[in-house]
Formats: structure tokens, C-alpha cells, sequence
């Protein structure tokens, strides 16, 4: 159930029906078999929804809740005025989650730069014109940061590349893309 929880939305049927049978008074002596048949139900549910593309890819949600964590080092770092340090930790965790996300669109990342790959994307259709010259910017910050060009970006450069990557982390991975 805890997979099911964590895969589906929280609103959603499966972990609205987990928790329903979870909150069964009977289950604190056992489990009765009434509950692991609908557990049973829910899980092939489950996966017709999973193969169908319905459900959160599991390996998004960890990379989400990594990302994060990172994004909020960074953060702290450009909110103590440490704009060299947090680009360069927010402009890992930008090409590691466009990389996701081109990935669960069929696009190899192996050879692709960020600028081909969000061409790419806006392509497919993924991204709108607006929202792919939005990511290319934060490329260049993301280039800046990672050739130590350290005086052609400034702190608020740095705030819209972590911003900016925090929306695709909730958009694309986290809310699945």
C-alpha cells in the first residue's frame, strides 16, 4: 500500500482506497482476507494504470526528492551571497532534470547539450517557445557557473536558476511528467 501511496496522487483513488482500508478496526489482529483480496484488486488496478502511463514513475519521485535537497543547499548558499556555489550546485541538478525529463519523452541525452535537448522537447511539444528560451537562460547561467565565469552572472541569476529548476522538478518529475 505504501507504493500505492506513493505512485498515485495523494487525492487520488488508490490512495484514498489504501487509506479506507487501512483505517479498518479488524486489522489489529490480522489481516482479513476480505482486505488482501481488494488490496489484490488495487494492485492489478494498478498496473494497468502503470503500463497505460497513468501513474508516477517511481524513479522521478526519489530524483524529485533528491533534487530538492539539493536546490535547497543551493538556496541557502545564494541567500547567504554565495552565487558561485550555488550555481554551480543548482546547474548539476538543471542537466540532471532536463536529462530526466527528455528521457521519459523517448529523447537519448547521451550526446545532447542543454539547448538541443530543450529544442527537442519544445518539439514534442513538451515545452512552449516561452518556457524553452526561459530554460536555455538558465543554461547560460548553468555554462557560466561551470567554466568558473563567475562575474558574468550575478546573485539574481542564480535565484532564477534555482527557481526555475525547482518549477521543473514539481511540474516534470515530481507531478510526473
Amino acid at each position: 500500500m505504501n507504493l500505492l501511496r506513493t505512485i498515485s496522487p495523494s487525492d487520488g483513488q488508490f490512495a484514498r482506497e489504501c487509506e479506507r482500508l487501512l483505517a479498518n478496526k479488524s486489522l489489529d489482529i490480522g489481516i482479513p482476507v476480505e482486505t488482501v483480496i481488494r488490496v489484490h484488486g488495487l494492485l492489478r488496478a494498478a498496473k494497468a494504470d502503470w503500463d497505460s502511463g497513468l501513474l508516477r514513475s517511481f524513479e522521478f519521485i526519489i530524483a524529485a526528492q533528491a533534487f530538492d535537497s539539493f536546490l535547497d543547499h543551493a538556496e541557502e548558499f545564494q541567500e547567504a551571497g554565495q552565487k558561485d556555489e550555488a550555481a554551480v550546485l543548482a546547474s548539476v541538478v538543471l542537466e540532471d532534470t532536463l536529462k530526466k525529463i527528455a528521457s521519459a519523452n523517448g529523447i537519448a541525452t547521451d550526446k545532447l547539450t542543454i539547448d538541443p535537448m530543450v529544442d527537442e522537447l519544445t518539439k514534442r511539444g513538451v515545452f512552449n517557445s516561452v518556457k524553452a528560451k526561459r530554460i536555455k537562460a538558465m543554461g547560460g547561467v548553468r555554462n557560466k557557473a561551470l567554466h568558473a565565469s563567475w562575474g558574468d552572472f550575478d546573485l539574481l541569476d542564480v535565484k532564477s536558476l534555482i527557481d526555475g529548476t525547482r518549477e521543473l522538478i514539481d511540474k516534470y518529475l515530481a507531478g510526473g511528467a
